[in-house]
């Protein structure tokens, strides 16, 4: 049970994250763990998909995993040892599996017209934190329709009017999005950034230094500043051409 995990095991009974049982053992009364508790925690964290891990699969930036609990499409644990240890954003690969195949059922067989993967449909919302959570309500509610290649906003693609449609969709308020510091991918993310312009995030990075940044430095930039890849997403002009017109009208970088 939780092998290697003893003295922090201790630890959080004695913090009440764990439920204590007392039991009667040769004339003395002995503080112990819930065994169905414990065998829970056990089997849960055997299969633990963190946020970082739930994000990847699907293509996600980390803070879309709680816009998506919010939404109730995705059930967070709820157990206090867990939050502690783990963080409170934590799934389980039966929860993940669950998510999928609630994905896969309301994915419809025929073709779309015109169609555009999530990833660059999302890529033309800009200004601040993408609202996951109400554009995968709107997929699993049938609101919008969608074809599924793969579990992820790679695969998954809508019709060009239900792409254009998602830009109307307002960014999350700051204060609604349960996170803090973001990561340096999120952080892209958000500023609808290319992966190898990621170093414009830091300035004279130092050895050791946290690539994490504050949500409300991203979000400055995001709300003062517009990307090529947004402006090449809105308008379907490739990035190239873009720059070339943007250039030839003055617009400064």
């Amino acid at each position: 049970m939780l092998t290697g995990q003893e003295e922090r095991t201790l630890a959080a009974r004695r913090a009440g994250l764990l439920e204590t049982r007392v039991c009667l053992r040769a004339n003395r009364l002995l503080p112990t763990l819930d065994l169905g508790e414990i065998e829970t925690l056990d089997a849960f964290l055997s299969s633990r998909v963190g946020p970082e891990a739930a994000s990847h699969r699907l293509r996600l930036p980390q803070y879309a995993i709680p816009l998506l609990a919010r939404e109730g499409l995705i059930r967070l644990s709820d157990n206090p040892y867990i939050a502690h240890h783990y963080g409170p954003f934590e799934i389980d690969e039966a929860e993940f599996v669950r998510f999928a195949d609630v994905l896969r059922r309301r994915a419809p067989s025929s073709d779309l017209r015109d169609p555009v993967s999530l990833r660059v449909a999302a890529r033309a919302i800009g200004g601040g934190v993408k609202p996951w959570g109400a554009i995968f309500r709107e997929l699993i509610t049938g609101r919008i329709p969608f074809v599924m290649k793969k579990v992820s906003i790679e695969g998954i693609f809508l019709s060009g009017s239900d792409a254009a449609r998602i830009r109307t969709f307002e960014t999350e308020a700051e204060d609604d999005v349960p996170i803090r510091q973001v990561s340096q991918r999120d952080a892209i993310e958000i500023l609808n950034l290319p992966l190898k312009h990621a170093n414009l995030l830091v300035s004279s990075p130092k050895a050791g230094q946290s690539l994490r940044r504050p949500i409300d430095y991203v979000l400055t930039l995001a709300r003062t500043r517009v990307t090529l890849a947004e402006l090449s997403a809105r308008t379907a002009i490739h990035p190239a051409r873009l720059e070339h017109m943007l250039d030839k009208q003055g617009c400064p970088r």
